[in-house]
């Protein structure tokens, strides 16, 4: 067993909040209980209801376009 935090995942999120977009609630809580990390990536200049509409393959344009 190593010492160093185990890493839950990268999730998308908006550039305008500190929580996921989806389907990382389960990861969050084994990080908190566990010990872990969570990393999010920024969806940059888009909002949480941006991103929820305009579903993950545009995200991942937005994200190619801001060169993350």
């Amino acid at each position: 067993m190593t010492d160093k935090p185990l890493n839950l995942g990268n999730y998308i999120t908006a550039d305008n909040q500190d929580t996921p977009i989806e389907g990382s609630e389960k990861a969050i809580a084994a990080a908190r209980q566990w010990g872990g990390t969570v990393d999010f990536t920024r969806c940059p200049g888009v909002t949480h209801d941006e991103i929820v509409n305009a579903g993950l393959p545009q995200t991942l344009q937005w994200l190619k376009e801001a060169g993350i």
